[in-house]
C-alpha cells in the first residue's frame, strides 16, 4: 500500500512538472488539458482505490466526518463528499431533510469506490424544538399528545427519506436528562417522548442490519430502554465537545455512562475550528491547541476501562481550508490514530 501511494505521488508531480515546463513565453492558449491520475493510470488509481476499501473493511478506530450540507447543490469543494480525505469512514449530513440530489450522487459514488458511508442525522432534542417553536409562532400552547404525534410523524419520515435514498444508515441524537427531578406525570411523559422516537431506530436496525445505526448523546439518561438502543447501536458518539483539554475527555465520558453502558464503542466529538468567526471558541482547546488533534490523541491513549472506537469531527467542513493542506486537522487525526500511509 505504501509503494502504490508513492508511486501516485510520484506520478502526480511528474504531472504537474510537465504542465508547468510548458513553453509559458506564449501567450495565446496552448491547448493543454491537465491529465489526472485516473486518466493517465487508471489501472494504478484502481490499484489504490481498492487499498482504500479494504482500509475501510478492517478494524480501526474510525474517523467520522459530520458536514452542514446545503440544500442546494455544492459551489466549493468543502461541500463535496468526494473531496473529503479518503480515510474518512463515514459522513453524516447534518441537514438530512434537504438533501441535494447531487449530494446524493456523490454519497453513491465515494461508497461504491472508497468504501465511505454516507449517513443521515436526526435529533430528538430539535424536533420537540421545532414543535415549541411552531407553538409560539402560532400563540398556541404546548401538547404533549401533539407533540408526540408531531416526533412520530417526522421521524417516519426521516426513517423513509433514509430508505429511498439508499444511504448507508442513521444517527439518531438523544442528549436526554435526569429524570430524578421529574414527578410522576412528567417522567412519564419523557419516557413516552423517549420511546416514541427509539421504535423508529430500533425497527430500522433489526429490518436493515447491514446499515450502520449510530446513537449520539448520553448514555445514562436512556431511561427504561424497551428497545435496546445502546446495545443496538454499533457506535455510541459522546457530546464531549465541551472539552477544554485532552484530560477532559475521560471526564466528560465517565460521566455520562453507568454500569449498564455498553462498552467498545465509544466515540468522542470535537468540533472543527470556525475560523471565519474570531469571537469563536469552538474547536479550541484552553490553550489554544486544536481541540481534533488532541481528540485523537486521546483515542490513541490506551484505556483499561473501555474501549475507544474513534473520533467525531462536528461542522467538518470548516477544516477544508488550512494553511498547511486542505483537512489539515482532519488528516493529523487519522494518521494518529491509523498510523498509515493513507490520509
Amino acid at each position: 500500500m505504501k509503494n502504490t501511494l508513492k508511486t501516485i505521488v510520484l506520478l502526480s508531480t511528474a504531472l504537474l512538472t510537465a504542465w508547468a515546463c510548458s513553453d509559458w513565453t506564449r501567450q495565446e492558449p496552448l491547448g493543454f488539458r491537465y491529465q489526472t491520475i485516473q486518466e493517465k493510470n487508471p489501472g494504478l488509481y484502481e490499484q489504490y482505490l481498492e487499498s482504500i476499501r479494504q482500509y475501510h473493511s478492517t478494524e480501526h478506530p474510525v474517523l467520522i466526518a459530520k458536514i452542514d450540507n446545503p440544500a442546494r447543490a455544492a459551489s466549493v469543494c468543502a461541500e463535496r463528499l468526494d473531496c473529503l480525505p479518503d480515510s474518512v469512514d463515514m459522513v453524516v449530513l447534518n441537514n438530512s431533510s434537504n438533501i441535494h440530489f447531487s449530494t446524493i450522487d456523490e454519497a453513491k459514488t465515494i461508497r461504491e469506490t472508497k468504501g465511505i458511508r454516507t449517513l443521515a442525522y436526526i435529533s430528538l432534542e430539535n424536533l420537540v424544538s421545532e414543535y415549541r417553536g411552531l407553538c409560539e409562532e402560532d400563540g398556541e400552547e404546548y401538547s404533549h399528545s401533539d407533540c408526540i404525534d408531531w416526533v412520530e410523524s417526522h421521524t417516519r419520515e426521516f426513517i423513509h427519506n433514509v430508505r429511498n435514498l439508499d444511504l448507508d444508515g442513521v444517527v439518531f441524537s438523544y442528549k436526554g436528562r435526569s429524570v430524578i427531578p421529574l414527578g410522576a406525570t412528567e417522567k412519564a411523559q419523557y419516557i413516552e417522548l423517549q420511546n416514541t422516537f427509539f421504535e423508529f431506530a430500533a425497527a430500522y436496525k433489526e429490518s436493515h442490519a447491514a446499515k450502520t445505526f449510530i446513537f449520539e448523546g448520553t448514555p445514562k439518561y436512556v431511561t427504561e430502554d424497551e428497545y435496546g438502543i445502546l446495545e443496538l447501536a454499533d457506535y455510541i458518539i459522546f457530546p464531549t465537545e465541551a472539552a477544554t483539554g485532552i484530560p477532559s475527555f475521560s471526564f466528560l465520558v465517565e460521566n455520562d455512562i453507568d454500569s449498564t453502558t455498553p462498552a467498545g464503542k465509544f466515540i468522542i466529538s470535537a468540533h472543527a475550528i470556525d475560523d471565519p468567526d474570531e469571537l469563536s471558541t469552538e474547536g479550541i482547546f484552553s490553550d489554544g491547541t486544536s481541540a481534533i488533534r488532541g481528540a485523537a490523541l486521546w483515542v490513541n491513549r490506551p484505556s483499561e476501562k473501555y474501549e475507544k472506537a474513534g473520533l467525531c469531527v462536528n461542522h467538518a467542513q470548516r477544516d477544508y481550508y488550512g494553511l498547511e493542506k486542505n483537512y489539515a486537522d482532519i488528516r493529523y487525526a487519522i494518521s494518529v490514530m491509523n498510523p498509515s500511509p493513507l490520509k
